[in-house]
Parts: structure tokens; C-alpha cells; sequence
């Protein structure tokens, strides 16, 4: 047993002690962590030390000021009851690195710069088991972010969001270590901020009568004026900027402006009507007119104020979504392309951009703009902000050499729904469950000029959100997922233990007066729809139809009399293995692109089920996608297997090489996590049958003799289920991927195609014989119906739902 070899995946345990950190609740995950035995316990007399100086002393003091418990004066010498923030170097050059240590005696936080010894508080803080002191265990941490851009946008023109507001949230991405707050203050929805040179942007179009965003935009997008007896809306005044300015430096917060231009700008026309282009309004129009130097000074003026209000080193200046065929019509601006030798509108935004990055490059700041600023021949210094994966913006721009900010839409935009549309507030549409937010990586391995990728950031649009409570809603805790995904190595991540984290640490959110999306009551209140609590699937490899003209299998026969049963489960096709395993846990068959287009080691498995986790929804990636708590498992010893189960969705994946089988260590490894983790879906694949029709041809004594073994060895699995206390509210599923024939596979006739499929347990039907046409896609449509799953769309399979009571 000790020279047996198991690659066993533990999502829940990292390498450095994963357990640990989800015992400490610390969010983003430290690099690395260890806890030693005893507490370090705050009192009145605990004493304070820092050798800080200058701006960051004054930053230290003031955010120390708003913590609810106080320090005495401290000196260096001293070595108990105090805690020291410490500048000096570390091995790390990263200014946001940092080492905590804490004793019985002392804490220590050693950093580069402030701002590695604020993150060293912030973990501290979460450590701490006392809201109002500090009550730390004894740790080590040593630790330093992945990625320097960490961010949050957050749309206020759609719907406004008061300061105070806007402060609260500043507490909270600092908490969580984001260092970016994306301020997106005007669009369409509204202008946010005075401009003293401009006063009738907020005037004219900082208020609306209508709340509701669709209604609004459909009937005609009239704006108001703060007195009228409807008003809804606001905007922050230039103090306002500056106080929330300085909130978010005191806590590490870059804050950077977005003025978005020369698109989404409705709103400038309705107060500047010069500005559109030739025959366009504000109603016909969202774009101002590049033809016009009116456009350029209006854009210069405001920069000058809006630089004069964020000292960041990034302008944001959008770039996104221009309808360019309004310059195409427009005298002026076709005037300017015959001036400037200009060949097209996608050149002829160039050209803005440009002047608009000279300008700000000529005040000492850099722009960033949305990845639609690509589409010309924009200058190197330019950031990229990639939000459309599909159209390969990241890769171009950093091709071309830009600094490139991660923010796609299928993992970072937080106004999509985080569970089933059916049971959420409206929202814009899409689904961004919690999973798929943490599983993203802004730089996975073999990425080009991987070196310009700053970071990672979530988006949260606002046109369905009105509220404060519900904009928290919707980012957190998908927010949290962000900062550890800008923060933590991927091989220090594990989706599982983060999911613990985030449980426990919503309840100290909920105290503070943060509306986060519950996922635990979510998944309980849907979980009550459930079949069974558990899934227990055995797949057989090589089990054929025929072999049920041997009494042999009498656990078998026993589950089949008390159960629901077919010999007619229709394999995709007869010779293919590792097609049909594929299709039990991905809903679908040979016609789905790429099944048939074989190239890899394996003669069987095609190349979309070797990366099969967000390319193709396998039922272990939506279970966790619509209930991230779940614990799911599998076991197996055929190599192939491994291609087809979503093994990062999966909280343990054991294999046991073929060479080394023996259905005694599946079971074995099974019914210990049956009884260890109790999971709520476990597939174990038995090989050994297959190899037994193969070596020995099928329907032979010892085919017929290892089925029998492998009866026994399912006994002991329902022993196990009953040993853990769920067998009452377990389902039982046996399955097989194509019929065992004399050759060995091949073959094409119905008979050879067609496999056993059993279900035992609750809510099935007892010594039911069902003959409707099953086919192994509907093996996954199956569970996903007893979990009560929303199923993709690309998944043909449909679910036996006749064998349930």
C-alpha cells in the first residue's frame, strides 16, 4: 500500500497550509502562513512602535485613529505587550510586501514602504477573534501581491451613490487589499461631478424624474433640475472629490477618474449642444464631435479640473462603445479626416485619442482607456483596459506592448447575475457565479509579455442597480474573489478554502452593515428542491447489457429490484471510450465541434475535453458554479478519466494508475471520503473490467468472475454510504460507457452500443423497467436534475425524470 503512487488533488488543502488560513479567515490568501500555539492579547497598556516618518507617519496616525481601540507610546527596546510597524528592507523589493509575526508577547510587522505595513494591519485585523481589541494567535506570515493593480469600478452615472456611501465601500476594498477604486462618474445616466468651468453639466443632467433606468432610456431620457418636485439623482462637488480623495489615500486607495470620451457623452450634448456633430442631438447622439476644436477645449478644460482633483497617475478616459457612423455623416468631422489625411473613422478616434493623451502625458499623468481605443494606431504608453475577450484585445495589446488591466467581461463584470435569474433582483443578464470570478487568472502560464499585465479589476455597472444595498449585493462577495486573484499565486489558491473564508467572514460584514450575497442561504433554500442530499455515480467501464444473463451481480439485481433500471442506455459510440465518459459528465455528444478532431496521446479523447473547465460545463463545474459550497469527489485508474471530469471544480481527485489497478483501492480511497467528507456527489470508475474483456474476451469465465468481484466491491460502498449516516437521503447511479463484443471495441451495431444504467435510493421508483431511449448525454441531465441545476444550453441530454416518485 505505501509504494502505491496517488495523484490526489486536495483543492481544500494548499501545499502551505491552506486549513490554516481558513481557521484565520485572512482574504487574499498570504503566500505564506504558519500558526504556532498561544495568543497575542491586547490591553490597556499595550504599547505602540513605528520608525515611520514624514507623509506616511501622518497617513499611519490618522488611519490608527479610526480603529476602535488605542495604543500607548511605545520605544524600540521594548519587547512585550507591543506591537511594532517596522520599516526596513525586506527580501521582496515589492512595496506592498510585508511580514507579520506574532507572540504571546508582541506583534511585529516589518514592510518596504506604509503601505506594506498597512496590509500587514489589515491582516492582523482579520486575524483577530475580537472586533473591538485584538486577540491574534500566533502567526507567521510572509507576503507580497501578485499583481499591483487590484481594482474596483463602480458606475455613479446610471444611479448615483452618496458619498458617505462611496466612503464605507473605500473601508471595505481596503480591508481586502484593493488598491484601486475606478470612479466611473459620467455617462449617459448622468454627470457626477462639478466642473466650475462647466456649471450646466451638473445642472442640466446630474437629476432625472424617472428612477428607472429601462423607462428612462426608452421614453426619451429627460433630464431635471435638482428643485423639481420628482428630482432623483446628484453629484459630488469638487470638496466632495477631495474628501473621498483622501479617504482612500489614507487606506492605500489609488482613486482614478473616468471621463468618458468621445462616446457615452448624451449628457454633454444635452448641456453643450455645440459640441454634437452635424444634425444630432443629444437624443440622436452619444458621441462629441471630433471635427470641432470646441470638442478638444471643452475636454482640455475638464481635464484640467479633474486632474487637479485626483492626483493618480492614470486619467481614465473611456474610449468605449462610439457609434463612429455619426462622424461618417458629419461635415465637420469629415472635414477633419480630409485635413489630417485621416482613411477612417476608427483612425479618425486615433486622432482624439491621441491629442487627449498628449495633453494629459503633458501634465505628467498617462491615460487608460477601454480596449476599443486599439482599433487605431493608439501609442504604446497608452493602458489597456481589455474588457471583450472575444476579440482578443489583451493579446493584441500586449503584443504591441501596452500595459494591459484584466477586466473581462465573462469573470469581472459584477452586474451580471450570480445565481439563477430566477431568484435575484434583475440584473443586465449574463451569470458570473462566484467560481467562475475566483477561477479567472489575469496571466495564466505561456501568456506573451506576461510582465505588462498590471492586474486584474471588477467591474459593477449600475443601469439595474438603484440601491445602495443592492450594489453591495452584487459585489461582494465576488469583490473578495477579485483581491485574491490580484493578490494570491495560483498555487497558493484554492477555490474551496476561499468559498470557507468567505462564509465566515460575511457574518463579521453583516455586522458592520454590509448587504453581501449570501451564498450559503441561497444554496440551502435551492438545495431543499434536491432529489437527494447525496450522489453516489459507479461507473463500470466494458459492463454490457449481456452480462446480465449471469445471476452473478447480486448487489446488482438487489438495487435494480428496489430501483429504477434500463439495458438500453445508448452509447455514443461503440468503440469510444473516453467519448463516452465524456458525455456522461458534459450533456452532450460526437456533433459538439472537436469531439471527432483527435490529436492527443490518447487516440479517444478529443482535444476540447483535454481543457475542458470553462470551455466545455461538465457537471462537476456547474454544480460548483450554482452551489459553491457542494463537496464533490472523484476515484478512478484509467488514465483517460482524468480528461474529462473538470478536476479545478472538484474538491478531491484520486487517481490510481492503471498499472497499479485494483478495484479493492478504488473502493478503498472511496468509502474513506464517503465517510470523511460525506460528499454530495462521488464518481468512482472502475477500469478493470474493461482490461477483463479485453485480456480474456468478453462473456468469458473471467469476465464474468471480475463482475462479480466488482459487485462485492460495490456492497462495500453502500456500507460506507450507511456507515456516514446519509444512506436515507442518498441516490445510487451505475452506469457504463459502451457494451463489452467479442473482438474487443469496435463494431457497430445497436446491440453492441447499448449499456446498463441503474438508479437506487431516494425517491426512486422500486422495480421500475423503463424503456424510453436514454442515451449517455442524459446521464449528466439526470444529476443536474436531482441537484435542481440550470443546465447550459449547449447540453442535448434530458433527464429520466419518470424514474423518480
Amino acid at each position: 500500500m505505501k509504494n502505491i503512487f496517488r495523484n490526489v488533488i486536495m483543492l481544500f488543502a494548499a501545499s502551505f497550509g491552506m486549513s490554516i488560513i481558513c481557521d484565520a479567515q485572512i482574504i487574499p490568501a498570504p503566500q505564506y502562513m504558519a500558526q504556532t500555539t498561544g495568543l497575542f492579547s491586547m490591553n490597556e497598556q499595550t504599547k505602540l512602535y513605528s520608525n515611520l516618518s514624514g507623509k506616511e507617519k501622518a497617513l499611519m496616525a490618522e488611519y490608527l485613529g479610526t480603529l476602535p481601540f488605542k495604543f500607548v507610546k511605545g520605544s524600540a527596546s521594548e519587547k512585550s505587550n507591543i506591537v511594532k510597524l517596522i520599516i526596513t528592507p525586506l527580501q521582496s523589493k515589492n512595496k506592498e510586501a510585508y511580514q507579520l509575526s506574532v507572540t504571546p508577547e508582541s506583534v511585529t510587522i516589518k514592510a518596504n514602504t506604509g503601505t506594506g505595513l498597512f496590509y500587514g494591519i489589515q491582516s492582523l485585523l482579520q486575524l483577530s477573534t475580537s472586533v473591538n481589541s485584538l486577540e491574534v494567535p500566533c502567526t507567521e506570515i510572509t507576503d507580497e501581491p501578485r499583481f499591483g493593480h487590484r481594482g474596483f469600478m463602480l458606475d455613479v452615472s446610471r444611479h448615483f451613490f452618496s458619498k458617505e456611501f462611496i466612503l464605507k465601500q473605500l473601508d471595505m476594498l481596503a480591508y481586502y487589499k484593493i488598491n484601486t477604486f475606478h470612479f466611473h462618474l459620467v455617462d449617459g445616466g448622468g454627470w457626477r461631478i462639478e466642473i466650475k468651468k462647466y456649471p450646466k453639466l451638473t445642472q442640466m443632467t446630474a437629476y432625472r424624474p424617472i428612477v428607472d433606468w429601462v423607462k428612462f432610456w426608452d421614453e426619451g431620457r429627460s433630464f431635471c433640475s435638482k428643485n423639481d418636485a420628482n428630482a432623483y439623482g446628484g453629484f459630488y462637488t469638487q470638496q466632495d472629490i477631495k474628501d473621498i480623495v483622501k479617504y482612500a489615500e489614507i487606506r492605500h486607495i489609488t482613486v482614478i477618474p473616468e471621463i468618458d470620451m468621445p462616446g457615452h457623452s448624451n449628457e454633454v450634448l444635452l448641456a453643450y449642444p455645440e459640441l454634437a456633430c452635424q444634425d444630432h442631438d443629444y437624443k440622436s447622439s452619444f458621441e462629441l464631435c471630433i471635427g470641432k476644436e470646441e470638442t478638444f477645449k471643452f475636454c482640455e478644460n475638464v481635464l484640467k479640473e479633474i486632474m487637479d482633483l485626483f492626483p493618480s497617475k492614470y486619467i481614465h478616459i473611456g474610449g468605449d462603445e462610439a457609434n463612429r457612423d455619426r462622424w461618417e455623416s458629419c461635415r465637420n468631422c469629415q472635414k477633419r479626416m480630409k485635413d489630417e489625411q485621416i482613411d477612417n473613422v476608427a483612425e479618425l478616434q486615433n486622432y482624439f485619442t491621441a491629442r487627449i493623451e498628449k495633453f494629459v502625458n503633458a501634465h505628467g499623468r498617462k491615460i487608460i482607456g477601454w480596449d476599443e481605443i486599439l482599433d487605431g494606431h493608439v501609442s504604446k504608453s497608452a493602458t489597456i483596459m481589455s474588457w471583450r475577450p472575444w476579440t482578443g484585445s489583451a493579446e493584441k495589446a500586449l503584443e504591441n506592448g501596452h500595459e494591459v488591466i484584466m477586466s473581462p467581461t465573462e469573470n469581472c463584470y459584477l452586474d451580471f447575475y450570480q445565481a439563477k435569474a430566477s431568484t435575484q433582483p434583475r440584473a443586465i443578464g449574463g451569470f458570473l457565479p462566484l467560481h467562475k470570478v475566483y477561477d479567472f487568472d489575469p496571466a495564466p502560464a505561456g501568456t506573451k509579455n506576461a510582465e505588462k499585465i498590471l492586474g486584474v479589476q471588477g467591474n459593477l455597472w449600475t443601469e439595474f442597480i438603484a440601491t445602495e444595498d443592492y450594489a453591495e449585493y452584487m459585489t461582494y462577495p465576488r469583490e473578495m474573489a477579485i483581491a485574491e486573484v490580484g493578490w494570491t499565486m495560483p498555487e497558493h489558491k484554492s477555490f474551496q478554502d476561499f468559498y470557507k473564508r468567505v462564509v465566515n467572514v460575511q457574518k463579521k460584514m453583516k455586522a458592520k452593515g454590509y448587504n453581501s450575497f449570501d451564498n450559503e442561504a441561497y444554496c440551502a433554500k435551492n438545495a431543499e428542491a434536491w432529489k437527494a442530499k447525496h450522489v453516489i455515480m459507479i461507473g463500470i467501464d466494458g459492463w454490457a447489457a449481456k452480462n446480465f444473463e449471469k445471476d452473478n451481480m447480486t448487489t446488482v439485481q438487489e438495487m435494480m429490484k428496489h430501483g429504477s433500471w434500463t439495458l438500453a442506455k445508448r452509447s455514443v459510440l461503440p468503440s469510444a471510450s473516453a467519448i463516452n465518459w465524456a458525455s456522461m459528465f458534459m450533456g452532450a455528444g460526437t456533433e459538439m465541434e472537436g469531439y471527432t478532431k483527435w490529436n492527443t496521446k490518447f487516440s479517444e479523447i478529443p482535444p476540447m475535453a483535454l481543457n475542458a473547465h470553462h470551455i466545455f460545463p461538465t457537471i462537476y463545474s456547474i454544480l460548483r458554479e450554482q452551489y459553491p459550497g457542494i463537496e464533490t469527489g472523484v476515484t478512478f485508474d484509467w488514465d483517460g478519466i482524468k480528461y474529462v471530469v473538470d478536476s479545478l471544480a472538484i474538491n478531491k481527485v484520486t487517481y490510481i494508475p492503471e498499472g497499479e489497478s485494483n478495484p479493492a483501492l478504488d473502493t478503498e480511497e472511496a468509502t474513506k471520503y464517503i465517510k470523511e467528507r460525506k460528499p454530495n456527489f462521488l464518481t468512482i470508475y472502475y477500469g478493470g473490467l474493461d482490461a477483463a474483456g479485453h485480456n480474456n474476451g468478453w462473456y468469458t469465465k473471467p469476465y464474468y468472475a471480475y463482475a462479480k468481484r466488482l459487485d462485492e466491491e460495490i456492497a462495500k460502498v453502500i456500507q460506507a454510504v450507511k456507515d456516514a449516516g446519509i444512506y436515507d437521503d442518498t441516490i445510487f447511479i451505475l452506469t457504463s460507457d459502451h457494451g463489452g463484443i467479442d473482438k474487443g471495441h469496435g463494431g457497430m451495431t445497436l446491440d453492441e452500443m447499448e449499456t446498463p444504467f441503474v438508479l437506487y435510493g431516494k425517491n426512486i421508483r422500486e422495480n421500475y423497467h423503463f424503456t424510453e431511449a436514454m442515451m449517455q448525454f442524459d446521464v449528466a441531465a439526470t444529476i443536474a436534475y436531482i441537484f435542481n441545476l440550470d443546465t447550459p444550453q449547449v447540453w442535448i441530454g434530458r433527464p429520466m425524470k419518470q424514474v423518480f416518485k
